[in-house]
């Protein structure tokens, strides 16, 4: 299974370099970039569509970075709070299981004492059932 997984890896990778050997011309060549934002105009200095396209590839990267990461501190912050509740019920779930042992132990007194009836060595009158 991995010899089959090198090989499609391969094939991309071989596919990506044919693709930029047959357009190595387009790659190459030098082009100007402007904005006009109506008050002032922003002209960048002619730069090879290679390296226009590698920069904006990797800004993609990282703005898609930057989402991921908010993504991740907004659940964390969700665990957190979620984690404090539960915490918080837990607490609570023990302060109940007390109450109700006291409520049990004030309901059903413990009295113990000895009956003759159960010890007949103890000596009574009376013949064991």
């Amino acid at each position: 299974m991995r010899k089959i997984i090198y090989i499609v890896w391969v094939t991309v990778i071989l596919m990506i370099g044919l693709v930029l050997i047959q357009n190595q011309s387009l790659y190459s060549t030098e082009q100007s970039l402007s904005l006009n934002l109506l008050l002032f105009d922003i002209v960048l200095p002619p730069l090879p569509n290679g390296v226009i396209l590698l920069f904006f590839f990797f800004s993609g990267i990282l703005l898609s970075a930057a989402g991921s990461m908010i993504g991740r501190l907004k659940t964390r912050k969700a665990l957190k709070r979620c984690k404090a509740t539960g915490d918080g019920y837990i607490d609570k779930i023990g302060v109940l299981k007390n109450q109700l042992d006291e409520m049990k132990s004030r309901s059903n007194p413990k009295t113990t004492f000895k009956s003759s009836l159960m010890n007949p060595a103890a000596g009574g009158d009376h013949a064991p059932a």
